[in-house]
């Protein structure tokens, strides 16, 4: 009996252990860079022998360091895994999920660390910044600062520095600011709307001139050389500058970045009671835009090539001259449809409007899979709680394996992952994300 009660003691005490040793698994800053590797499908509605599914030529397979077309600006993807941030009421903290794990933890290795304040290597700000992954680091923008100023008659005075672009390892680790966003001398009063892609981070900045006038704009910088962020072309040159509007990033198509005016049109070759928005791509290199076409207000896929959208349950191709959609696919489906794209498979979901729901209470959502081929994949669904307000936008990230599905459209952090192969399989299994303790803002 004391044998045996020494025996429980002993796992009781190496579980926790182990438990301890996976759920601290961060990132190495010196780790090597993995090569991609071939994913592998199985034929929709069987068993059989694994196979690769068709893979679409359109959808571009660039996932790490950019920003992508429907996705959440709160997921970022390196070579190892996944980024996100939690706001916690203690402040803004980065986690970080191997890519086959299911579990985040806050980026820090300390042991002797509580994970909960400011000196946590996981710590980023009292802010709310997103975080974006380029060669190894991590960047994010911190707010300016209040600073105490000593004048030459010796009086003291506080003085506000411009927001500062910060860089850490991909570890939490070596934090430090590279550039302030503009400069000192300029009345700058704040930004928002912050991207980072394809190597940049780009962001809209609010200005008041002498006279008073409230002026926006985009500014941008490299992270490859940081300096003072400069206006982009479409500050200048979109038709959206005289609404002070100066459009935003779309999405990355490969390594060519979107750009979207946000200034509504009409359809210049007949009056169809729509409206659209203009699309171009971006070199911020030479900074310089390029006309794409004109898009419907809808959910879809916008590359530079092509587009897809679904309309009244069919799949179709989207022309940007001819403002017109080739049909693709029925899908049979009756119900409001969202559409979104992957480089080996999309997905339609239910979507609502406002005033279509009782109470405005969305029960539960249908997800569809399909291969580019059409062929059925399954699908899965999401069921809310009735205190939730925000919908929509349900995919938050995509990696080469998993695909991450979100409930609450305004959340920094993914619920579920899906297995890509799962899908054809049969049921689709919605695994869930396990994360640290947390004192989380509402």
């Amino acid at each position: 009996m004391k044998g045996r009660k020494r025996l429980v003691c002993f796992i009781l005490i190496l579980v926790p252990l182990l438990v301890s040793c996976t759920s601290r698994t961060i990132p190495s800053s010196s780790s090597e860079i993995e090569s991609a590797t071939t994913q592998r499908k199985t034929e929709p509605g069987t068993e059989s022998p694994i196979i690769a599914l068709p893979v679409s030529p359109v959808i571009s397979d660039k996932r790490i360091s950019v920003y992508r077309n429907g996705l959440s600006h709160c997921f970022t993807l390196s070579e190892t895994g996944i980024y996100c941030v939690a706001y916690e009421k203690n402040g803004t903290f980065a986690l970080y999920c191997d890519s086959q794990s299911d579990e985040f933890v806050k980026l820090c290795s300390r042991v002797d660390c509580p994970h909960s304040d400011e000196t946590c290597d996981a710590y980023l700000d009292s802010s709310r910044p997103y975080l974006g992954y380029y060669k190894g680091n991590l960047y994010y923008i911190k707010p300016g600062r209040l600073q105490i100023k000593t004048s030459e008659n010796g009086k003291q005075y506080y003085e506000k520095t411009p927001a500062e672009l910060w860089q850490m390892d991909r570890d939490g680790r070596n934090k430090k600011g590279v550039t302030y966003c503009w400069e000192k001398e300029e009345n700058v009063t704040g930004y928002g709307a912050v991207s980072f892609t394809n190597g940049i981070v780009e962001g809209r900045f609010k200005k008041v001139e002498d006279d008073g006038t409230v002026v926006y704009s985009r500014r941008y910088t490299s992270l490859d050389h940081p300096d003072i962020f400069t206006e982009t072309a479409g500050s200048e040159q979109l038709p959206s500058v005289e609404e002070n509007s100066n459009g935003s990033i779309l999405g990355n198509d490969g390594d060519k970045i979107i750009i979207q005016d946000n200034s509504q049109k009409k359809n210049p070759n007949t009056d169809d009671g729509k409206t659209y928005l203009s699309l171009y791509t971006w070199d911020p290199v030479e900074n310089s835009i390029d006309y794409i076409g004109d898009r419907p207000v809808m959910a879809g896929y916008f590359g530079t090539e092509t587009a897809f959208v679904v309309e009244e349950g069919i799949l179709k191709q989207w022309n940007y001259q001819t403002y017109t959609g080739t049909a693709l696919f029925d899908t049979g489906i009756k119900t409001n449809l969202s559409l979104y794209t992957f480089p080996d498979c999309f997905a339609l979901c239910d979507t609502y409007e406002y005033g279509m729901l009782e109470d405005g209470v969305i029960p539960e959502i249908v997800i569809r899979f399909y291969d580019w081929d059409y062929g059925f994949l399954g699908e899965c669904k999401l069921s809310f709680n009735k205190e939730q307000t925000r919908y929509g936008n349900y995919f938050f990230g995509e990696t080469e394996d998993r695909l991450l599905i979100v409930k609450n459209s305004a959340s920094s952090r993914p619920d579920y992952y899906i297995e890509k192969s799962d899908l054809g399989r049969g049921e689709i299994t919605l695994h869930e994300y396990r994360y640290p303790e947390m004192d989380v803002r509402e």
